[in-house]
């Protein structure tokens, strides 16, 4: 089953596991379940699950549960997916819903698919700005995974690309970094917003303070809240013979909009979750806390390091 927390009156409720059907569906991934604020009148909330029918190549089938109605209901719907691209291969990474009427299920290898409500959920599929990364992931079975260099958020109601430019053919000169698309409202083209090298990071003072040296981050997450902020992980490792030591772990926070300006925060755990602080549920705490999330966000889980 499901568990929803409303952060405006603090409650948590039940709601039962997607009934058992006529046909046989399978998970699109790790997560695939999406929840729309609003979408049945004040207070009430829409969740969404996709799954795959198994039969069927593109077939999906779309469980709906609005909280006035408190009840399933299914939509079984052909995915356009472009050729090549089956339920066997599309696996979804990431889904939020947006626009006050759209679903999105993100798979950060192939694009993303659009659920529109308010036409009957007629689908759409989405292609990223970078082409499928050029790694095999079999030839990585404890290695690169997509989150590793690429996220999709919704950021002030836009739709959003961020990613390295690593496992992509990069253009002539372009020396390594990460960029940020954004996604026409449209839907039809997605436009480059921001871009910043791996340079620019190690270049700043309050890096170059933490004594990083030119260690390389990973795990790019969007702010929801803030357009041009990004969160990038970075982890000081060394070798004693052959085995490898996990020294200490940063959080950067860089700004992309103002001069790439960089926040190094060095961390008390071993594990960053990366779904927990770029979710709707920090945004909303944000607003209501503001005082409580300013001096808790990032800093409170470790240590700022400032030059």
């Amino acid at each position: 089953g499901y568990l929803i927390y409303d952060a405006s009156n603090d409650s948590i409720s039940a709601i039962p596991c997607i009934p058992p059907g006529t046909c046989r569906t399978t998970a699109m991934g790790f997560q695939s379940a999406v929840v729309m604020c609003g979408a049945t009148g004040e207070g009430g909330y829409l969740l969404a699950e996709l799954v795959w029918v198994c039969t069927q190549d593109s077939q999906a089938a779309l469980w709906l549960w609005e909280s006035s109605a408190k009840q399933w209901d299914v939509k079984l719907r052909d995915l356009p997916l472009p050729p090549g691209t089956t339920a066997f291969n599309f696996s979804v990474h990431s889904c939020f819903s947006f626009g006050g009427s759209f679903l999105c299920w993100v798979d950060l290898h192939r694009g993303m698919l659009l659920c529109d409500l308010r036409k009957d959920c007629n689908f759409s599929f989405i292609e990223l700005p970078q082409g499928p990364p050029d790694y095999d992931a079999s030839d990585y079975p404890h290695g690169p995974c997509a989150e590793e260099f690429r996220s999709v958020a919704c950021v002030h109601g836009s739709v959003k690309f961020l990613a390295f430019n690593t496992f992509v053919e990069r253009e002539p000169g372009e020396t390594f970094g990460l960029a940020v698309w954004t996604l026409s409202p449209d839907h039809s083209a997605w436009s480059r917003s921001y871009k910043c090298s791996f340079g620019d990071i190690w270049a700043n003072a309050n890096f170059q303070s933490a004594g990083l040296g030119q260690l390389s981050p990973s795990f790019p997450v969007l702010s929801i809240h803030q357009d041009g902020v990004v969160y990038l992980v970075v982890n000081d490792t060394s070798a004693v013979g052959r085995r490898l030591v996990f020294n200490a772990r940063y959080l950067l926070r860089v700004d992309m909009g103002s001069n790439n300006d960089v926040q190094v925060y060095q961390q008390k755990t071993t594990r960053i979750r990366s779904q927990l602080f770029a979710s709707e549920f920090s945004a909303h705490r944000r607003q209501e806390h503001p005082r409580e999330m300013e001096s808790s966000e990032f800093g409170a889980s470790g240590k700022r390091m400032k030059a």
